[in-house]
């Protein structure tokens, strides 16, 4: 099997890795999406999500060493997941972050492709002059929105004519066609927050959430927390943040501004792309402004955008920083 972990294992060695077809194309992509990013979403944060990962199993398992009776305490009052970074911990961020290629001089020329042979070289990165050790790609912020595009592809060359729906775990869905009863398409828009998401799986009729109804065929690609996070003390030991799997590649964390981006756009794949990105934002100027700019590169006309946030009225600085005294507001 020669796969994405073929290519990691060659990082380096000047080795040209000769893929699928499928694979080669989605690397192209995602590696493109990454330079006119300008590394905002960035495919080389390999050794990063696999630290999140790591963490994120632990604490839903209630095994992290690093809880203490404190996070034990907010946990059974808040019914969140409450944890924090080791020492260690943040030494390996800090140390995995100070050597990751993050602006687009350093990006360039990481891989080199051949369209002949369909081959994929991953190369050494320097920083430093110094060359940077188990450097990994990832290709979590886009497999699945690009899986879902090709599906659709193939099925529309199978069937034409086709009705269907396309549900991908919710974060990227994508209909195709009209329905047979001409009505439009029910796509339920999950509310991001924790509590009504929490309550929606004992009671699916919430007041808070959205339906979106659609005739003929759309595309919704939606990054959020709200599946997989946790909650950690700020350094004051008052103010409560919240980590998920989306990385900001140039502080190892993830950011708290946004609950929920989505993005409707007729690629699943870039969609997708669009959306962790967007995540990554840390105001609502700035998340118009990347996705305008993302908009004309890749000559999108008709995408549309959700930004869902917290806020409260004439307090814009109250996005995403509670305070221990604000916990029983939250949980109303």
């Amino acid at each position: 099997i020669v796969n994405l972990k073929t290519i990691n294992e060659s990082y380096g060695t000047g080795k040209a890795i000769q893929v699928s077809d499928y694979l080669y194309e989605l690397l192209t992509y995602a590696y493109q999406f990454t330079l006119n990013s300008e590394g905002q979403f960035n495919i080389f944060l390999g050794q990063l999500t696999s630290l999140y990962e790591d963490k994120l199993a632990s604490v839903k398992g209630m095994e992290s060493p690093t809880k203490t009776t404190l996070d034990c305490i907010l946990q059974d009052t808040t019914n969140l997941l409450f944890d924090d970074f080791s020492e260690s911990e943040k030494k390996e961020i800090s140390s995995i972050v100070s050597s990751l290629p993050t602006t687009t001089d350093e990006l360039k020329g990481l891989l080199t492709f051949d369209d002949t042979n369909k081959s994929v070289t991953f190369n050494a990165f320097y920083k430093n002059d110094v060359k940077v050790d188990g450097l990994k790609i990832s290709l979590g912020g886009v497999a699945k929105g690009y899986a879902t595009e090709r599906v659709s592809d193939e099925m529309q060359k199978k069937y034409p004519g086709i009705a269907l729906l396309l549900n991908s775990g919710t974060s990227s869905i994508k209909t195709i066609g009209t329905r047979p009863d001409d009505k439009g398409w029910n796509i339920r828009y999950n509310n991001p927050s924790y509590y009504e998401y929490q309550e929606y799986l004992s009671n699916p009729y919430n007041a808070s959430e959205v339906v979106i109804n659609y005739t003929g065929g759309f595309n919704i690609s939606t990054s959020g927390y709200y599946e997989n996070c946790f909650f950690s003390l700020g350094d004051d030991k008052k103010s409560i943040l919240r980590r998920n799997h989306i990385l900001n590649p140039t502080t190892g964390y993830s950011e708290y501004y946004f609950d929920q981006v989505s993005v409707f756009l007729d690629n699943t794949g870039l969609a997708d792309m669009y959306t962790t990105c967007l995540m990554n934002c840390t105001s609502v100027e700035e998340a118009k402004e990347v996705f305008d700019n993302l908009n004309n590169i890749y000559h999108e006309k008709d995408a549309q955008l959700i930004l869902c946030y917290k806020s409260k009225k004439n307090d814009p600085s109250s996005f995403y920083s509670y305070s221990l005294d604000q916990m029983s507001d939250l949980n109303e």
